[in-house]
């Protein structure tokens, strides 16, 4: 059977966080990627939670002309 995978964007904030933390609890064989700015500050924040992964993502400023 193939394993779930789910990406979760902005997982450090308020929201995010309380996401993971339902998505943990209920899905617990589901994978979860973090895509986070700072996967060091992140991993703080969720030290009580594992399997885990975070992935750096990186955000671009754009300018309109």
């Amino acid at each position: 059977m193939k394993k779930n995978r789910i990406l979760i964007t902005g997982a450090t904030g308020n929201v995010g966080a309380e996401v993971v933390r339902s998505i943990v609890k209920t899905e617990p064989q589901t994978e979860i990627i973090l895509a986070v700015r700072n996967p060091e500050s992140a991993k703080k924040k969720f030290l009580d939670l594992e399997h885990l992964l975070f992935r750096t993502i990186r955000f671009f400023r754009f300018q309109h002309f």
